[in-house]
């Protein structure tokens, strides 16, 4: 929160500022409440059981797995509208009112757990199936079908190309709209976080390959990025058992996702070695208007310059 408010440039709008900035002050806006009722929750634990620290530890991790990772995924959402607009070159009309959207439905669902956690542990105190656990997930999947296909509406008109970043952007919304439900219907409600997180690790990689160039100078290697992707992708859904493949289905992900790493660190390697494409100030063409596609790539080599 400091950061955006001081480091703001002078001649830089609040309202100019991108949806990717603008998922991280909401996000740390939710965590500023994170550390009281963290603590809140914990001490009532610890004495509900009988000041044993192990057990409250385990069943306050437990109830703050689905409202955390709400928080960690809100700028993964602004990664994915920020490559989705740039790439199809397609803007957004209502950025205000999708951050008020946002903010509004987010604070709800965060409020009706946390609720909750600290005084009840159902909302209806009957036989039903229908617990807060529901409740949450089915408020979060539905917000996450309004942005998914909001998102994904920019490509109606500006298409250009499916290029890395996209890939990993596509794979993000494919876990979250289609594999999330899967596993929680399977599984149970509760084992949805896991897709939740490998969505949020997708979305960063996401990001990495959009900004690579603007980061380091050196762009990768756009067969390298594809083939990242697509172990990943192999290592995840094996690795969740969307697709079983008997009782060595996990290991197998296993196996994909440490060859995943391997990958990873070729695609460094090649970029810092072979210089495949050495980045101009913006390499995405004309859909990239944001504030950082205005300065010199890498960003530090010019300050250092001035210096």
């Amino acid at each position: 929160l400091v950061t955006f408010i001081n480091n703001r440039g002078q001649d830089i709008k609040y309202y100019s500022i991108p949806l990717f900035a603008w998922m991280h002050v909401i996000s740390a806006s939710f965590l500023l409440g994170v550390g009281s009722i963290l603590l809140g929750i914990l001490t009532r634990d610890y004495f509900n059981y009988n000041m044993q620290l192990d057990w409250a530890i385990s069943q306050t991790v437990k109830n703050f797995v689905f409202p955390m990772v709400v928080v960690l995924i809100l700028p993964s959402f602004g990664i994915l509208f920020h490559i989705f607009q740039t790439i199809s070159e397609n803007r957004i009309k209502s950025d205000k009112i999708l951050l008020i959207g946002i903010t509004t439905a987010f604070s709800l669902l965060l409020f009706l757990f946390w609720n909750k956690s600290i005084f009840t542990e159902v909302y209806f105190q009957t036989d039903s199936f229908v617990n807060i656990e529901t409740i949450f997930a089915v408020g979060l999947y539905g917000l996450i079908c309004v942005l998914s296909i909001f998102a994904l509406n920019l490509f109606k008109t500006g298409l250009k190309n499916v290029s890395t970043p996209m890939l990993w952007s596509l794979g993000c919304l494919f876990l979250l709209l289609f594999a999330w439900p899967y596993k929680g219907l399977i599984q149970g409600i509760d084992q949805i976080h896991s897709t939740l997180t490998y969505a949020i690790i997708l979305s960063i990689f996401a990001g990495f390959y959009f900004w690579m160039g603007k980061i380091f100078g050196k762009q990768y290697s756009e067969s390298l990025g594809i083939s990242h992707f697509v172990i990943t992708m192999i290592g995840i859904v094996l690795t969740l058992k969307i697709i079983p493949l008997g009782r060595n289905t996990v290991f197998w992900g296993d196996i994909f996702m440490g060859l995943s790493i391997f990958v990873f660190q070729g695609v460094i390697i090649n970029a810092i070695f072979y210089n495949v494409v050495k980045p101009v100030a913006n390499y995405w063409g004309k859909g990239a208007i944001t504030n950082e596609w205005k300065l010199p790539s890498p960003m530090f080599t010019a300050n250092k310059q001035n210096r």
